[in-house]
Order: structure tokens, then sequence, then C-alpha cells
């Protein structure tokens, strides 16, 4: 917690903020010490000072049963319950007792009478029930602040913001100010029933609502079908982050051993706000469901965000500037921040790099020798797959066979009980058969290690194959594909040979793809780059326009390229005829060029080098996913971590296109806790105005922004049908130790 009381600088935190603390305290071994010191060690000795308390009870000692005593045994057993589901607030309330006896006893020792004061008084109280006023009076004080905050903040910011003024603001402000005593017995009500306060509207009108549980609605909002869309990327992020973030908290702090059922969490990265709600705790273990809140930021959205963000900013990077918060009137207080590996999004402007020439003269002169490589790779790809298939299946039938000959030999070994006369030659024939027997021992396990070392193979099986002239022979497919396509379309040769690999590109390609495994001959080789060269031609003319592109519509082609799901953009050609691997390996060979393309127009790149793009293009492979956004193979690459993801979108209303990059990285994630009162008054004025007035205008006063309570954000994050989050978790159970 950065704040005391949302006021006051932590001076814990400004140590543990120190590099020698936080080392110690991130180390996991040191974490589950205190845990279990907090969790075990804890509740045992405040057991031991309970039990030695209740030794001199005389209620306990007689045996007396009761309706009065029989009340004070439910006490007991409710501060047992409690010593162990909330340890160190029992443990707080313990030294608090403790303390309150020392002061009487020492009194009394030095006055050598009894005094009729307050601590007398009290200290005369059986111990359950001392327990018990404690806690109703913790728990009474802390409600009553959090819902007088609220009623202040309301009334206060309705006539001092502008945007939350209206024609009557300072009317009933003074009406407010006049029926205050009424407003306090409302709030001391609300408190004593742990009900929340309505306002009406969210203006300054309080009335006291009816109790209901801290959660609205008894089915899972993954059940509700308004709740997530799995086609919506939007969750994919959230899905990504939520058990980093979760475990990252519970790996290297202590942040989920003291929170408490009911608590409401804010937590904030970027352009993402995650809301964290605390479903049960109890002993070691914490109950929680997270919810995704919109991306595409509104206007209320953004003002609400950015406030958040400058408080975390003002909290977490000025750690011994100042003393007091400045913030303090806001309804969240900064708690701490984790390390997750997790996304970061990079939004740039495409003006004067996809609307130029030479980005489109560059993405055509890469295209043929990305398209070889990738071409290259997938047929070499189907026939590792085809040779382990078969590797496979010879491993099996000799294991079958392994089998057979092994039954074979047990089903002729007889037990016979020998006679005197023939026990001699019995005894030699068993010898020699123990010889056969251990020799044929060594041949099974010579087949044995033959087994392992053939599955050896298998799994190497990418360096052990060599690859002849025929396996490399392109897919018929393909090939019926271009004659198809080149008995439609005549002089196809002629555009494209100032774009055309070269024929050493063709062989450095396929000898690092199969690991210089490739046995060919010159004249074989030089017929595989004719081969593959007509298929390269023909997949060439279809994707690049004959005639010559207009800049204005430049940019559009490259971003409808780099965004189809087909090649066949051409009404002449039918679809039916392209084999499916080959499109997608047209289209990725576009997305390659474009994004190479575009990074020889950033940096000023005129050429790149056969080894420069022979190491992009591994990269590109191993860490890089390239698509439309809103595909569902960008939502999968999300969910498989892919290390950077490049796509391209147009922004409609202002006419320009975007490059959106996403890198997997480590990222500072910023969580809050938010009033729960406030919280409350709010879905509680939610659930009235949309259930019972049936107010659903989009534009509604109680929707608006508004950056002291955050209002927007929490209708958002509210359980549908109320709330829109784009995102919720099943309720997911953290044990703390175990």
């Amino acid at each position: 917690m950065i704040y005391l009381m949302n006021m006051i600088k932590n001076p814990l935190n400004m140590i543990m903020s120190t590099r020698f603390f936080h080392r110690i305290y991130s180390n996991y071994i040191f974490i589950m010490i205190i845990r279990i010191f907090l969790h075990l060690f804890i509740p045992i000795v405040c057991l031991m000072l309970i039990l030695l308390k209740l030794d001199n009870n005389e209620r306990i000692l007689n045996r007396t049963i009761t309706i009065k005593h029989f009340l004070f045994d439910i006490l007991v057993f409710r501060m047992f319950r409690h010593c162990w589901q909330y340890p160190y607030r029992f443990g707080f309330q313990t030294i608090f007792i403790i303390i309150l006896d020392t002061i009487y006893h020492s009194f009394n020792y030095n006055h050598h009478h009894h005094y009729n004061n307050i601590i007398a008084n009290i200290n005369e109280w059986p111990l359950e029930v001392r327990y018990f006023c404690l806690d109703i009076i913790r728990m009474f004080s802390i409600d009553f602040c959090h819902k007088f905050y609220m009623v202040i903040t309301i009334l206060f910011t309705s006539v001092m913001l502008r945007k939350q003024k209206i024609r009557y603001s300072w009317t009933i402000f003074i009406i407010n100010v006049i029926l205050l005593p009424i407003n306090i017995i409302i709030i001391i009500i609300s408190s004593m029933l742990n009900i929340p306060i309505l306002p009406l509207f969210t203006l300054p009108i309080f009335l006291p609502s009816f109790p209901r549980p801290m959660k609205f609605w008894s089915t899972t909002p993954m059940m509700l079908p308004m709740t997530i869309d799995d086609t919506i990327n939007d969750a994919a992020y959230y899905r990504q982050l939520m058990p980093r973030l979760i475990d990252s908290l519970h790996r290297k702090s202590l942040f989920w051993d003291f929170r408490h059922a009911g608590e409401i969490l804010l937590a904030r990265f970027d352009d993402r706000l995650m809301w964290f709600q605390v479903l049960e705790s109890g002993h070691n273990y914490c109950q929680i469901q997270m919810k995704g809140l919109e991306l595409q930021e509104t206007s209320c959205h953004t003002l609400e965000a950015s406030t958040i963000d400058q408080i975390n900013e003002y909290s977490f990077h000025n750690n011994f500037s100042t003393f007091f918060n400045k913030y303090f009137f806001y309804a969240i207080n900064p708690m701490t921040k984790a390390t997750v590996k997790t996304y970061s999004d990079a939004t740039s402007v495409l003006t004067g790099i996809i609307d130029s020439p030479d980005t489109y003269v560059r993405i055509k002169r890469l295209f043929c020798p990305i398209f070889i490589w990738l071409l290259l790779q997938h047929k070499i790809r189907l026939i590792l797959d085809e040779f382990k298939q078969q590797e496979h299946q010879q491993q099996q039938q000799q294991n079958k066979n392994d089998i057979n000959i092994q039954m074979v030999k047990e089903s002729q070994i007889n037990i016979i009980v020998p006679s005197d006369s023939v026990m001699d030659n019995h005894r030699s024939s068993s010898n020699n058969n123990g010889d056969n027997n251990n020799g044929e021992r060594q041949n099974h396990s010579a087949t044995s290690s033959s087994s392992s070392s053939s599955s050896r193979n298998n799994n190497n099986g990418e360096t052990l194959k060599k690859f002849s002239y025929d396996d490399l022979q392109p897919n018929i497919q393909w090939t019926n594909f271009s004659y198809q396509i080149s008995r439609k379309r005549k002089s196809i040769q002629h555009r494209i040979n100032r774009f055309i690999y070269s024929n050493e590109w063709f062989s450095n390609v396929l000898q690092i793809l199969t690991n210089n495994k490739a046995i060919l001959t010159e004249n074989e080789l030089e017929s595989l780059i004719l081969s593959y060269n007509q298929i390269t031609n023909i997949c060439f003319t279809i994707i690049f326009p004959t005639n010559k592109i207009v800049e204005t519509s430049m940019s559009q082609w490259i971003y409808e390229m780099f965004n189809s799901q087909t090649m066949a953009k051409d009404s002449m050609i039918d679809e039916n005829l392209f084999d499916i691997d080959l499109n997608q390996i047209c289209l990725q060979s576009i997305r390659y060029a474009t994004k190479l393309g575009f990074d020889q127009m950033i940096f000023a790149e005129e050429t790149l080098t056969d080894e420069e793009i022979i190491n992009n293009l591994k990269e590109f492979d191993q860490n890089w996913y390239f698509g439309s956004i809103d595909s569902p193979e960008w939502r999968d690459a999300v969910l498989a971590e892919k290390l950077q993801l490049f796509s391209i979108s147009k922004d409609v209303v202002k006419e320009i296109y975007q490059s959106h990059m996403l890198t997997l990285k480590d990222m500072d994630i910023f969580i809050c806790l938010i009033n729960r009162s406030v919280v409350d008054a709010i879905w509680s004025s939610l659930s009235f105005e949309l259930f019972y007035l049936t107010n659903d205008d989009e534009e509604r006063y109680s929707i608006q922004a508004h950056q002291y309570i955050f209002r927007n954000l929490t209708v958002q994050a509210a359980d549908p049908p109320l709330g829109y989050p784009v995102f919720a978790s099943e309720p997911i159970l953290i044990s703390h130790i175990i």
C-alpha cells in the first residue's frame, strides 16, 4: 500500500521500495516464510492466548448451559473461526485487547483498588464479547468512512466540476447542506445494516437501498452470453495477461494474502484496464474474478483512464519527493505494481510510407525471393512429415514382429518333470538351452537398441533425411495450377524478369532449409529451378496487377493484399483452381515483403543482401505473426504468445493507414484499490435506473465520465446485463501456501 488512509505516505512502503529490501522481499522463499508465519504461526499463538484466557472462565469451568451462555458459545465459535480465516486482522485485535488488559492491571496495581472507568468495565466483559464488539466497531468505522467519503464527493463535485453541473445543482447542494443531519443518519443506518446508499441518477440525492450480496448475480459471468465473445480479439489480450499477472502478484508479494471478500481492484497499463473482484477469502485461500474493459477508448473512458495514469505516475515515481497524497479525494488508492510479460502495443501512422511508389517497387522486388523461401520450406516440411510417418509405421511393425517372436518362443517352453534316468541329459540340454536363451536375450537387446536408435533417428529425422530430386519436385497440384493459368495468360515471363530471384538464391535457400542434405546434380538443380520458376511467375502475375497502379490507390492495394484471405483478386481466375497451401504461401509472402519494404523505407536502406533477407525470414518464421488484427489467427497468436505481431489497419473516418505492432516484453502494471462504497452506490443507481425506470439512453447523465469516482469505468465493469466488459473470467482460486 502506497498511502495510509489514502492520505499519508506509507513509511514501510518507502523502506521496502529500496533496492536492498526490494530484492529480499521479491524472493519467493522469503515470501513463503512470511506466509507460513502469517497463516500458521500467528493463528496458533493467538489460539494459545485465547485458551489461556478461557481456562479462567467460570462459565467454561462450571459447564452451565443457558440461553445466554449458548449465545456466548456462538461468539466463541466465531472467534476461533476468525482466528484462522483472518489471521493478521485477528492478531491486531488480540494485541489491542492485551494492551487494554495491561493498562487495566497496571492501573489497579499502582492504586491498589478498582476504579469504575471504561477500561475496567470493558475488561470485565467475556473475551468473546470483546472480540465481537471490536470487530463490529472496526467494520462499522470503515464502512462509515467509505460511505461518508462517497456522499461528500458526489455532493461537492456536483457543483465544483463544470461537466457535472446541471440546472439545479446549487439548489440540490443547499438542500443537502440543510438536511445534512438526515444524510448522516442515512449513512449510519446503511453502515450498521451494511447496505449500499443509492444516489439517484448518481446525483446528490441519497436514499437508503436494500440489502444485497456483494456479488450481484448468482450465475457466473462466463455463463452469460453477453459477457464474453471469443471472436472479439480484445478478450485475447486479457486472457493472455490474466494468469501471468495473478502469478506474479502471488509469487513476488503478499498482495493476495491481505485481500478481503468484497474488495475491488483496478489494474492499469498501456490501454488496458482490468477489474478484479474478491469473491471469497479465508484460511490459506482467496477467490477472485477478473474482468477486462474495452480497448476502444471513448472520450469518457479516456478521461477516467488518463486520471488513473496520472495518479499512478505521481504515486509510484515520486517515492520520496512528497509525503502527502494530493489525489486523496479520488476514489482509488494505489497499492502496488507488478512486472509481467505481456504485449505492448505500438501504433504508427503510415502516411508517406504506404503511399510511396518506392514501397510498392520494393514489395515487388522482395516477393519472389520470399515466395521461394516459403514454398521450399513448405515442401521440405511435407517431406519430413511423410518420412517421420513412414519411420513410425516401420517402428510399429518392428514392435509387432518382436512381440510375435517372443510369444512363439514362450509357447515352445513346456514344463516337464524329468525322470532320474534322463536328469543328466536334461541338465546338459538345459545348459545348452540356457546358452541359446542368453544368445536370444542378446539378440533381443540388440533389437531393442536398434529400435531405440531408430526412434532417435525419428526424433532427429530432419538431420538424417537425404533429399533427392524426386523428393523436391513441386506438388502436382502446384504444377497443374500453373499450367491452367499459363494457358489463359500469355507473355508472363517478361513482366517479372527484373523481380525474379537468381539461381544462386534458390540453391542457397535449398541448402539452408535441407541442412545441406539435398543431393542433386547440376542438371537436376536447373530442372528444379525451372519448375519452381514457372509457379513463381504465375503467382506473381496473379497478385500484382498488369496495369500501373495510381499512387492514390497504391496504399489501398497494399492494405487489401496484406489483410486478404485469398490471392484470387482477378475475376477471370477460378478460385477452385487454387491450392490451399499455395494460397497461404502467397499471402504470407506478401506480408513478409510488406514488412521488409516498410523497414527499408523507414531506415532508408536501398537494398538488402541475401544474408540479411535470410536472417529476417528466419526471425519472421520463428517469432512473428502477420495478418489482420480482426482474424481468429491473430487471437491464436496472442494466446500462443508469439514474440511480435504486425498488422495494417485503416481509419475510415480520418482516411489514414496505421500499423499495429505488438511486442511481448516485461511491462509494469499498476494496481489500485477502489472504494467499495462508491462502486456499490453506482451499481445500485444503475440497476434502479435500468430495471425500474427503463432509462437506457446511451448519453444519460449517470454514465458520463467522472474523474473522481470513475463512474463510466464502474458502469462498464458491472455484471451483464447492466455492464459490458469484453472479458470476464471464471472464479479463480488462489492458494497461499499449498
